[in-house]
């Protein structure tokens, strides 16, 4: 395979806040308030079954797991078993929230969604919600 002639570029924003980049520069709280909100933040993000590669849209999260129980059931374990049926039920679940909540600590995509869509708060040492980013200590 030939190396491309011109280096690829990707086009990031001049300027983001800190915490969008790294998830450890605040800590932060994510509001599940609606599915109709979720739905706009997970609009055109995908996941993909780790047995065959079919990609999923990241919400709702349940075509995903019935996927996996459907067509892989030969070759789950009882622990993937639970797991995915834990995603099979419609709505914002708990578990669906602990999966949307992962998503976003590893998609900076989904945090800057997040933010505009005003679904995201700081939250203090304590576990309080406040308005202003705490700052971030560097040892």
């Amino acid at each position: 395979m030939k190396p491309p002639t011109e280096p690829s570029v990707i086009n990031l924003p001049v300027k983001d806040d800190p915490w969008i980049r790294d998830v450890q520069a605040a800590q932060i709280a994510f509001l599940w308030e609606s599915v109709e909100k979720v739905a706009q933040l997970c609009e055109g993000e995908r996941v993909h079954c780790e047995f065959c590669g079919a990609p999923f849209p990241l919400w709702p999260i349940q075509l995903w797991a019935e996927h996996c129980l459907a067509q892989h059931a030969a070759i789950l374990t009882f622990q993937n078993q639970q797991v995915l049926l834990a995603f099979c039920t419609a709505g914002l679940t708990d578990a669906a929230k602990h999966f949307l909540t992962m998503q976003m600590v590893a998609r900076t995509t989904l945090r800057r969604r997040a933010r505009d869509l005003g679904m995201t708060r700081f939250v203090d040492e304590n576990g309080q919600l406040v308005k202003e980013a705490p700052r971030r200590i560097l040892q």
